[in-house]
């Protein structure tokens, strides 16, 4: 899912929550990217206008300050209540502006900002866009609040899944490959992947879910599978031969530097990756 889907499945997300919730209740809609924005001011349901209006005026402009949208939303709700957030998890800037996707620093704020959060008594929602979603970074504010984690698949949220594990070798992503050069303009539309073998892509693309796990500090994230014998990456085969049968026998995987960063994997490390039973 592309980062202009995403956006889509969220906007569609936004309005049935606001559809479905009580004549007492009131909402408000924040928008994030480098910035946050209030689309809809906190307003009574039945004093609100028309919500689907409003959220198709949002539009994907850059960066993901998490943060900051999450520090916008506690402004303006007294205490008590419920955000749900609506994300690929991929925060790449931190509150001054700086960081990078999916580093320690990034991640530490969003975890000071939800227990701020849950001072307050305000629950956090956190629904995961995308195959290539950074689970770890919507899971924690989630359970440092008290709220829920679910993850979006196929058109459903599901809560939990029985997962089979499998060990692998984290390897760097080959170069033919977009995310093996990230640049900003790539990065925009290009939906992240790791290679791995035809058996666990097969399995991957039974359910279109799959995660990988630092073992280290359980952080963990969901992985959209490539198959090493994809034609693309044929050169790297020839180029690269004892990693390609690596990873097909299902040994190894290649995997990109923002899950790295993310999930504090360095090249050589033992990881798993975890496919629907």
């Amino acid at each position: 899912m592309a980062y202009d889907q995403k956006l889509k499945r969220a906007k569609e997300l936004a309005y049935i929550y606001t559809r479905n919730l009580g004549e007492d209740d009131s909402v408000c809609i924040v928008s994030f990217d480098h910035i946050p924005e209030i689309a809809l001011p906190l307003s009574a349901k039945e004093d609100a206008p028309d919500i689907s209006s409003l959220v198709e005026r949002i539009h994907d402009r850059g960066n993901t300050n998490m943060a900051l949208g999450l520090r916008k939303a506690s402004e303006i709700m007294a205490g008590g209540g419920r955000i749900v957030l609506l994300s690929d998890g991929r925060a790449n800037t931190t509150l001054d502006g700086g960081g990078t996707e999916g580093d320690e620093l990034v991640e530490s704020e969003i975890t000071q900002i939800a227990r701020e959060l849950s001072e307050k008594a305000i629950a956090v929602s956190a629904i995961s866009l995308g195959e290539d979603s950074f689970t770890s970074f919507l899971e924690k504010p989630a359970q440092i609040t008290g709220g829920e984690f679910l993850v979006d698949v196929g058109g459903r949220l599901e809560r939990a899944f029985g997962l089979r594990e499998t060990e692998v070798t984290v390897h760097s992503v080959p170069e033919e490959l977009p995310t093996g050069k990230p640049t900003w303009t790539k990065e925009m539309n290009t939906k992240h992947v790791t290679v791995a073998s035809r058996e666990l892509c097969n399995r991957f693309e039974e359910s279109r879910v799959s995660f990988l796990l630092n073992p280290k500090n359980n952080k963990r994230a969901r992985v959209s599978l490539l198959s090493i014998d994809d034609h693309q990456l044929a050169p790297f085969r020839d180029r690269q031969p004892k990693i390609a049968t690596g990873v097909s026998e299902s040994c190894m995987v290649l995997v990109d530097r923002t899950y790295r960063r993310a999930l504090g994997l360095s090249t050589g490390d033992v990881a798993r990756l975890s496919t629907l039973q």
